[in-house]
């Protein structure tokens, strides 16, 4: 990923727009946010196509007699598509609602409120406007909030500067989830050990080191009048070892596999798995 010039939403003449509520039923988006790759995928792409993507049960992987082919299936689907969906994960399915819930209601409040935790220069943590603080042109048709769970949680510092007083149980809703998603993360890095003929516990001892770090990114991608031009997240690989994502009944996520753009279906019960560049190092 090349990175660009930073610059100051909002200073100078070509300071790039922020994603506000205004643009969300305008006719025309802003010439920022055009993406020619988007333009090409819809002139060329007339139907949505979609991809099976195999299912790791993390219950058949706790039973002895079954753990090894849930590994084969995670292993070939790492190598073959780099996703897979994960059910009977343990996550309360309440839980997750809550997420969604408490979720929207940061992503609903006034621009000016939420940009109280705005990302600042050089970090990774805090609201963002469409990254429109980090890049000029291409921007994504999203706003996201990355909080840091781990090693030192950031979660209750960033909430309070835009809820107040009123921050602790979204703080506790999305400290409690973090905490769930990492248990099952390291539970897949067993799956994968053994799918690569590895001891079990290999990888997982290296992600459970003490400075080991995670990150909780809440994605909200607003209405677009103009859909074919614009991207809500660009073409991209995760820069991490591991990305569980848990989809809303929203369809959008897509993978590249065989050179064809094709969409992941929402699984309400599962979780999306992506092996991140990282972990293709080890």
């Amino acid at each position: 990923m090349q990175s660009a010039p930073l610059s100051t939403p909002g200073c100078g003449a070509n300071a790039a727009p922020m994603l506000e509520p205004s643009l969300f039923s305008a006719s025309k988006i802003p010439a920022a946010f055009i993406w020619s790759e988007a333009i090409q995928e819809n002139l060329e792409n007339h139907q949505e196509k979609f991809i099976h993507v195999p299912t790791v049960d993390i219950a058949l992987f706790r039973a002895p007699s079954t753990s090894q082919k849930v590994a084969q299936i995670a292993a070939q689907a790492s190598a073959d598509i780099g996703f897979f969906h994960v059910v009977n994960h343990g996550i309360d399915q309440k839980l997750i609602e809550k997420v969604h819930v408490h979720s929207r209601k940061f992503f609903e409040l006034d621009l000016s409120n939420k940009q109280k935790a705005s990302r600042l220069p050089n970090e990774s943590f805090g609201y963002s406007s469409s990254f429109a603080g980090r890049f000029s042109s291409r921007l994504p048709w999203k706003e996201t909030l990355s909080l840091q769970p781990s090693p030192v949680s950031n979660i209750p510092l960033l909430l309070r500067k835009v809820l107040g007083d009123k921050h602790m149980e979204s703080s506790k809703i999305f400290t409690e989830y973090s905490r769930e998603m990492v248990r099952v993360g390291l539970e897949i890095m067993e799956v994968l050990a053994m799918g690569l003929g590895l001891d079990r516990a290999s990888l997982r001892t290296y992600f459970e080191r003490p400075d080991n770090s995670s990150i909780l990114r809440l994605n909200y991608y607003p209405p677009c009048q103009q859909p074919g031009l614009t991207f809500g997240t660009g073409p991209h690989t995760d820069p991490t070892a591991l990305t569980l994502l848990h989809q809303d009944n929203v369809s959008g996520l897509q993978v590249l596999h065989k050179g064809i753009w094709s969409t992941v279906s929402p699984c309400r019960h599962a979780l999306v798995a992506n092996i991140g560049v990282d972990k293709q190092a080890l």
